[in-house]
C-alpha cells in the first residue's frame, strides 16, 4: 500500500452533504452536514461531454486521504454536495486512484459548479 498523503499539504476544509435522493418536488435532498478537515482542494481544468452532448467543466479536485483526512471512513458519490469557500459544488465522480483493490489509499473527487 502507498504512503498516506502528507498532512503538510492537507491544509483545506469544507462542508460535505451526502445526497439522499430527490424530495417530493423533484429537488435534490441532502443529509446532515459533515465537516471535512485535512483535505486538499485544487483547481481543475478538464472538460467532459455528457450523454446529452453538453460540455461541462470540472471546477475543483478534492483529495481525501483515507488515513489523515477527517472524518475517517468518508466516501463520496455522484451528486453529493461540497461547500468550499462559500461556494456550492456537486460531486461529478469519485475515483480511488491508488490501484489497490483491497483498500483505498485516497479519493480524488471531481467537483462541478451546482
Amino acid at each position: 500500500m502507498s504512503e498516506p498523503i502528507s498532512e503538510a499539504i492537507l491544509v483545506h476544509s469544507a462542508e460535505y452533504y451526502p445526497y439522499t435522493g430527490d424530495d417530493a418536488y423533484g429537488s435534490p435532498a441532502y443529509g446532515t452536514k459533515v465537516d471535512l478537515t485535512k483535505i486538499r482542494i485544487s483547481r481543475a481544468r478538464s472538460v467532459y461531454i455528457n450523454s446529452l452532448g453538453e460540455a461541462k467543466e470540472d471546477k475543483l479536485i478534492l483529495n481525501f486521504d483515507c488515513v489523515n483526512s477527517r472524518p475517517t471512513g468518508t466516501t463520496f458519490k455522484h451528486l453529493d454536495k461540497i461547500i468550499y469557500g462559500g461556494v456550492s459544488y456537486l460531486v461529478r465522480v469519485s475515483d480511488d486512484p491508488s490501484g489497490d483493490a483491497t483498500a483505498a489509499h485516497h479519493y480524488r473527487v471531481s467537483l462541478v459548479g451546482s
